[in-house]
């Protein structure tokens, strides 16, 4: 299917500007285990990339590599057109953030900002004037004169940022930085980390598995899973049109069927999903009767109904076997009647009480429009 526009908040990058980063081609092998394959990617001036995928994917040797902390087996690295492979970390101007942090906590936060500044010889008037700007574009100003042990998670987090900010690098690294905070901590701690990157527009390069993390504040996202990079796009293009079964059902729920091409018209192709129904989908030109598929819809897409809906949609009556309440939202399983076939459906609740309830027959109902199909 046609990738979907990128919305006008996404920024992609510009063909008229040079990345800053040129990754062309690169492998890393340990022995005989192939970790990175043949990945590709650019990365302009300014743009916040996510490296997503799930625990073994590559994404982590990918950004250690561009760091220095590894060396590509095959392939090139590019930072502001100059070629990476065999420049030492230490001559390297790249700033990286660990999940750890790696404060030192028998300094303060200006003596763990200013570290890097005295290692690069800055001299002592400079590294003052730049500590007190970079910690009051971190609101940390206050906190000075404090040790890391006086600190919270999110303030931690933020000197490690400042620690590497101070010193201007061309890229920032960030290996999954929110990891260690707790679920409430780290929802804030996003939008504090995006709007201090636009702030500050530095182009970033951040590593992580949490789907939320990237969607809401990458500009664009690479997915990656088992050492290849399977799709790349601004969140929603891989969101919302998927170039793989994997991307598919790796970013957000979603229910997924294998189906057959049943027939083909102008404007609608129908699929026959696995326990033999019926789905519609909007005629892409690209499938022909008798081509296998997947086929896949976001539970935020469907909806019920305890009358029957309107007939242009995909329609099928059920029960609901599980229902989950998620406090700002509710999610339903449903069996489609005289089936194995279950489909998820998910419900906003802005009056605090679900429609529905567990046992409850329903009409199931979406759009053509809003099914997603991958051939193969």
């Amino acid at each position: 299917m046609k990738a979907a526009n990128p919305s006008s908040f996404e920024r992609t990058p510009s063909a008229d500007v040079p990345p800053v980063l040129e990754v062309r081609g690169v492998w890393k092998t340990f022995g005989d285990a192939v970790a990175v394959e043949s990945v590709s990617f650019d990365v302009a001036d300014g743009e916040f990339l996510f490296l997503i995928g799930p625990s073994g994917c590559g994404k982590t040797t990918t950004l250690r590599m561009i760091g220095g902390y590894l060396e590509p087996t095959r392939g090139d690295i590019y930072i502001r057109g100059r070629r990476m492979n065999d420049v030492p970390l230490e001559k390297r101007n790249i700033g990286m953030v660990f999940q750890s942090y790696a404060l030192f906590p028998h300094m303060t936060v200006a003596e763990n900002v200013a570290f890097g500044l005295r290692m690069r010889g800055v001299p002592k008037r400079e590294r003052a004037e730049r500590i007190a700007n970079v910690l009051d574009l971190v609101e940390l100003s206050e906190f000075a004169d404090r040790y890391p042990v006086q600190l919270s998670g999110g303030q931690r987090q933020r000197v490690a940022i400042a620690r590497v900010v101070v010193y201007e690098p061309d890229i920032l690294l960030l290996d999954e930085p929110l990891a260690n905070l707790d679920r409430r901590l780290r929802d804030s701690m996003r939008v504090e980390l995006k709007k201090l990157q636009e702030k500050v527009g530095i182009t970033t390069v951040y590593v992580t598995h949490d789907q939320e993390e990237a969607l809401s504040m990458a500009d664009r996202i690479a997915v990656m899973e088992g050492g290849h990079l399977l799709q790349l796009g601004t969140p929603s293009e891989v969101y919302n049109s998927p170039k793989s079964p994997f991307v598919a059902t790796f970013l957000g729920n979603t229910s997924s069927y294998q189906a057959t091409v049943s027939s083909v018209d102008g404007t609608f192709t129908d699929l026959e999903i696995d326990g033999g129904l019926t789905v519609r989908v909007v005629n892409g030109g690209d499938l022909e009767p008798g081509e296998n598929c997947l086929v896949s819809v976001r539970p935020e897409r469907v909806a019920l109904f305890k009358a029957s809906p309107p007939e242009d949609q995909n329609v099928f009556r059920g029960q609901i076997d599980f229902l989950s309440y998620l406090g700002a939202g509710v999610e339903y399983i449903i069996r489609i009647d005289g089936t194995d076939v279950t489909i998820r459906a998910h419900e906003a609740l802005p009056a605090g009480q679900p429609s529905h309830r567990e046992g409850e027959s329903v009409y199931v109902a979406w759009e053509p429009g809003q099914t997603v199909y991958l051939k193969g």
